[in-house]
């Protein structure tokens, strides 16, 4: 199987016209790579794994100076997306209750 990630917006009770609660990685991607070639862009995510949000196959490492792009990151282990592994303890960092981002 494949890893797919999402981020959990705080309107997460109200599904866009696919029906979708999630903002997955892939639709990241895709709207980025829409950008023009040689643009920047930072992204802060304040999740674990971030890196793999935008499937990018690299990272910067901030723990030296100057900070370093690493080219190869490993991934997460996967885990499935059916509803069971919500339910059960695979993943209980995901069972977080959502909080109020003003």
């Amino acid at each position: 199987g494949q890893i797919d990630e999402a981020l959990v917006p705080e309107d997460y009770s109200s599904a866009d016209e696919h029906g979708q609660h999630l903002v997955f990685d892939d639709e990241l991607h895709a709207l980025f790579a829409r950008l023009p070639s040689g643009c920047f862009l930072t992204v802060v995510l304040d999740c674990c794994h971030a890196t793999h949000m935008l499937d990018v196959s690299c990272c910067m490492d901030a723990s030296s100076r100057p900070p370093k792009t690493v080219q190869v990151c490993e991934r997460p282990c996967e885990v499935s997306r059916a509803d069971e592994a919500w339910q059960q303890s695979m993943i209980s960092h995901a069972m977080a209750r959502p909080r109020f981002v003003p």
